[in-house]
């Protein structure tokens, strides 16, 4: 965990504001099939979170016309087989990389095929603290991830939403599987200090996409972070969907889209509001 300002501060112009506050065991088909999906996710994160929909035949995010409405029901509906086959088979991912920055060599590399070029240490899951401060030192935005908590035993990250405050604020979510059940946790790299609500649930299955966003959302409250950074400056569209530096998962190829979607119709709602405000105040 790292020392944080106060959520409510004021901050110098290009700073963020962020706001505080059954046992499953695949067969072989289910197996194949998630790893062949995992191996398309791992290609569209080499080369952008947008090519996800791309790689899998599909189109999602853009305005809100389109919105959520864009994503097929069963996309919604989705769920994987399991959250553990990958870590069971011994397969990594880029998920197991908890620094936003080294995420984003590695997908350089393999957008570039030199991936097994890299060191061990920009592999790792967690840096160790005195390479960590010397990451940090290089640029703020280098700490981006590198202070989340550790994952427990068998525990794995299945999505995140990496923000463009200074130092690239990630909150993921956790999962492992304990007895019948599996476990979620969400979790920021301020000690909780940025989620509401204790921000755990269980589940028998997997969570649905449309479920593990609105556990997601309804812990972190991604609508009132972006109303901190751009309520004065009348939510231009493009800057707000650029301040999601990034929102994957290596189990949900729509996940990212989703979040963009929701984002919109936010964005649908507040801007006529803000509109409104404006014109009662030149009255």
């Amino acid at each position: 965990m790292r020392a944080r300002p106060s959520p409510c501060r004021s901050l110098p112009a290009g700073d963020a504001v962020v706001p505080g506050r059954q046992s499953l065991r695949p067969g072989a088909d289910s197996v194949a099939a998630d790893v062949a999906r995992a191996d398309q996710f791992a290609k569209a994160q080499a080369v952008g979170l947008r090519a996800c929909s791309e790689l899998l035949g599909r189109h999602g995010g853009g305005d809100a016309a389109q919105g959520v409405h864009a994503l097929l029901e069963g996309d919604l509906k989705y769920r994987p087989s399991s959250y553990f086959w990958a870590s069971e088979h011994g397969i990594a991912l880029i998920s197991d990389i908890k620094g936003a920055e080294r995420r984003k060599l590695y997908e350089m590399a393999l957008q570039d095929g030199q991936a097994d070029q890299l060191g061990p240490e920009l592999l790792a899951h967690a840096l160790s603290s005195d390479h960590r401060q010397a990451q940090g030192g290089m640029h703020p935005a280098f700490m981006g991830g590198e202070y989340l908590p550790s994952r427990q035993s068998k525990e794995v990250e299945i999505a995140r939403i990496t923000i463009a405050s200074t130092t690239q604020d990630v909150t993921c979510v956790y999962a492992r599987q304990a007895g019948k059940r599996i476990h979620y946790r969400v979790v920021d790299e301020y000690g909780g200090s940025t989620l509401d609500g204790r921000g755990c649930r269980t589940s028998q299955l997997p969570l649905t996409l449309r479920q593990l966003t609105d556990f997601f959302l309804k812990t972190w409250d991604m609508t009132c972070c972006l109303d901190a950074n751009f309520e004065s400056y009348g939510y231009p569209r493009d800057e707000v969907h650029g301040f999601i530096v990034d929102a994957s998962s290596s189990f949900y190829a729509e996940f990212g889209d989703l979040i963009h979607a929701r984002i919109d119709e936010w964005l649908d709602k507040v801007t006529p509001e803000k509109e409104a405000e404006e014109d009662f105040d030149n009255e």
